[in-house]
């Protein structure tokens, strides 16, 4: 779509269009991510420098255009303050998940609002997109989070405006939607010099999810500067001490090529759902790097990233699961010993996702995930 803009400058207009492009792409998002309808009504879209997934659905596409055909005008008129996407069981209609756009309305540029003639913002729209690939790459990213909804669900949109709107005759009025024992998550804002755009997700803490370990036990850290989850299970974080210690050792001494963090059904202990990989390659024989540790840093962090948004899209594990580590190491390397030997592991029927690499200017590490495909 085209943004009404002038030369560094954007209008009304433009602002509330910038901000139902976001909805439509964040919109769709959410209804691909949550699972409410199949994948394969999904097509790629690039849109922010990202891929997003749109809905192919007629039905899905018209209540979207309509809503924000709607939505953009009342915007421009600064008649609406949020809209809500609401996601309900559907054999009872209980509400189990929000996602709240709150739109704000700012000042713009006030010397070239007058030379102008009219209310404009003077933010490149190169920016204003930078912002929002930002807060929809951490949409993916706490998706991938968030318990799965192990019901049949539905949707709606709820669209809060003054009471003075025309309400189109299809649409109808609605009371506000609480969420009992909620928890929330506040994203990034972006604005656009006209409107400030925060998205926050509620939740119901009463449904369950099935993961490998419960979400309650992790918490949020900055590292490479976004947020990420550590878990605070003590048998994890000594078990991953431990793992992390040996292998440094060997990794000094080039003795691991691979490990593999393997996820297994509990029931069957050699159904082996899912395996990533992170390949350690060495490089040439020097012994120090002169790459900088910041720009280490960023690649780790695309490549978190990366991985964030691709679990989100990744087959539900719809079973009891447990997890376990193989380093792939020399066969010169002294076992600890309480480590046990193991075979080579293998998913039939599996599909591969190659990640983005990360160099230390001495390794280089490659993280792929091989999932198995649903029958």
């Amino acid at each position: 779509m085209s943004q009404q803009q002038t030369k560094n400058s954007i209008t009304l207009r433009g602002s509330a269009q910038i901000i139902c492009e976001y909805l439509k792409y964040a919109i769709n998002s959410v209804l691909f991510q949550r699972g409410l309808y199949p994948p394969e009504t999904f097509k790629a879209e690039q849109q922010y420098g990202i891929t997003l997934l749109i809905s192919e659905d007629a039905q899905i596409k018209s209540f979207l255009t309509n809503l924000l055909t709607q939505s953009e005008e009342w915007i421009v008129k600064k008649k609406v303050s949020k809209l809500s996407l609401i996601i309900l069981n559907v054999a009872n209609k209980e509400v189990l998940e929000c996602w709240d756009f709150n739109v704000q309305y700012e000042d713009g540029d006030a010397a070239l609002s007058k030379e102008k003639n009219e209310t404009v913002s003077s933010k490149e729209l190169k920016k204003i997109q930078q912002e929002i690939r930002d807060v929809m790459l951490q949409v993916a990213a706490t998706i991938s989070y968030l318990p799965f909804l192990d019901c049949r669900c539905s949707f709606d949109v709820l669209v809060h405006a003054k009471t003075d709107c025309d309400v189109p005759e299809k649409w109808a009025e609605a009371e506000p939607v609480a969420i009992q024992n909620a928890q929330n998550v506040q994203f990034k804002a972006f604005s656009t010099g006209l409107n400030k755009v925060e998205t926050v997700n509620t939740r119901s803490t009463q449904f369950c999810s099935k993961r490998v370990i419960s979400p309650e036990t992790f918490k949020a850290e900055q590292q490479y500067g976004i947020t990420l989850l550590i878990s605070e299970d003590a048998q994890i974080k000594s078990f991953l001490t431990n793992l992390l210690t040996q292998s440094e050792e060997w990794i000094v001494k080039k003795k691991v090529s691979k490990l593999s963090l393997i996820i297994l059904n509990v029931a069957n202990k050699k159904s082996l759902i899912r395996r990533w990989r992170c390949r350690i390659v060495e490089g040439k024989n020097e012994t120090v790097s002169s790459k900088e540790l910041k720009k280490i840093q960023q690649e780790i962090r695309d490549v978190m990233l990366q991985v964030a948004a691709t679990i989100s899209y990744l087959p539900f594990l719809d079973c009891r699961c447990s997890f376990d580590v193989l380093v792939h190491a020399k066969t010169d390397c002294d076992v600890p010993e309480k480590w046990a030997e193991a075979e080579p592991v293998a998913i039939q029927n599996a599909q591969n996702v190659q990640f983005k690499a990360f160099s230390t200017g001495l390794n280089k590490v490659e993280t792929v995930v091989s999932y198995k495909l649903i029958d």
